[in-house]
């Protein structure tokens, strides 16, 4: 829209790809909370809980780790096993959707028994317009989402022009 694309030449490859590995580490740092099932606080991440407030490391729940360390064993491990089998090389092809497959699959059998966290029921259909910022709650959230979101805005610019 605004042309800008001609910028990402004057940043060196060593730069953007510094800047690329960053957005992903904060990226999985901030999805190492829910991972272990710590519920949703404004206490920060994990090392701000871990450093800060140790006393809710007593709220991890372990069957949601469990969940959490099978879906990354099992998309570390299905890209290696795909010359294995046929079926291996399907999973291995659409690794992210089997895992989120099983993983759902899982939850909706044992969630409740096991203690799995999961989101909840989720509205069917699409839902009516709106404007999105009615509330106080609903604008504090927008600013607390707006610099992810434009760091995966700029991740996505910078690498499909590297």
């Amino acid at each position: 829209v605004f042309r800008l694309a001609f910028l990402v030449r004057f940043l060196s490859k060593p730069a953007l790809s510094g800047f690329i590995t960053a957005s992903a580490i904060l990226i999985m740092a901030s999805q190492f909370k829910p991972m272990l099932g710590l519920p949703k606080s404004d206490t920060g991440g994990i090392f701000a809980i871990a450093w800060f407030h140790p006393d809710e490391l007593g709220d991890l729940r372990p069957a949601t780790i469990a969940v959490s360390i099978c879906a990354i064993a099992y998309l570390s491990v299905i890209k290696k096993l795909k010359t294995a089998h046929w079926t291996l090389r399907i999973l291995g092809d659409f690794k992210e959707l089997s895992a989120l497959t099983f993983s759902a699959i899982v939850a909706s059998r044992f969630a409740s028994e096991l203690g799995v966290a999961v989101v909840g029921d989720v509205p069917a259909g699409l839902p009516g317009l709106t404007w999105p910022l009615n509330t106080k709650e609903d604008m504090a959230l927008a600013k607390e989402m707006l610099p992810g979101a434009i760091m995966v805005a700029l991740v996505t610019f910078l690498s499909s022009f590297a």
